[in-house]
């Protein structure tokens, strides 16, 4: 990896503690670095994603790059939402609005000294596909599904299987056949459920759901929290 050294940071995604939520390796001061080597670092932390940032001097934007233990991706959200917050709260962000230059392109995020926020723009939403064969991925069956699949993409392409409340929990997954999708890499799985809509209304568009994200192919059998799948997920609720 040659002699100069690097700092890094592991930041908690998702949530209000320390070894909680979806954890996040940021590694600063490596933009001269292959892209084989940032792959390497990427799978010797072996955490969901790896990102690579390089701050704009203008201090309202950055560039990254975002790696698996498997591949590179255009763009994710956990790593955008702890990214955007560690380098503000290192000083290397002096607004509360920024720009994310990543794969996919611009991304703006919100972000404070309590937390970041990203706005997602929906990519894509795909035709209905057929659910049986991914459930048996996860060890489900067609008594368990709701409807079909659909893909859709705020950014990276999904898979999403709704089923029924109870079924989420007792996802075991195992070999799951889903093929990349629209020139994304992940080829992801998210299955979820709508577990009360009685407080949604078209009014407030609020819906509680059950979501649980796997990608073995790529190094996360499942991932803790996935915003890129989240959403996606709202384009797919709302058609």
């Amino acid at each position: 990896m040659g002699t100069a050294p690097l700092t890094y940071d592991v930041v908690d995604v998702f949530c209000d503690r320390p070894f909680a939520g979806n954890p996040l390796a940021v590694v600063h001061g490596a933009a001269d670095l292959t892209t084989a080597q940032l792959q390497a670092l990427a799978r010797e932390f072996n955490l969901s994603e790896t990102a690579f940032p390089v701050p704009g001097a203008d201090r309202v934007s950055y560039d990254v790059r975002i790696f698996t233990p498997g591949d590179e991706i255009p763009f994710a959200g956990h790593p955008t939402v702890g990214t955007a917050w560690l380098l503000r709260s290192r000083g290397l962000l002096a607004v509360d609005e920024v720009v994310q230059h990543c794969g996919v392109g611009p991304v703006d995020v919100q972000v404070s000294d309590g937390g970041a926020a990203l706005s997602a723009r929906p990519r894509w939403v795909g035709e209905p596909v057929l659910a049986t064969s991914l459930a048996a991925g996860v060890g489900l069956t067609a008594d368990d599904l709701v409807g079909g699949s659909r893909v859709a993409s705020c950014g990276l392409a999904w898979t999403f299987l709704r089923v029924r409340a109870g079924a989420v929990a007792r996802c075991r997954p195992g070999r799951l056949d889903v093929p990349a999708v629209g020139g994304d890499p992940m080829g992801g799985l998210c299955v979820y459920a709508v577990l009360d809509d009685s407080a949604g209304t078209a009014d407030s568009g609020e819906l509680t759901v059950h979501a649980r994200v796997f990608c073995p192919d790529h190094g996360i059998v499942e991932d803790p929290a996935t915003g890129s799948a989240a959403a996606a997920l709202g384009p797919v609720l709302d058609g």
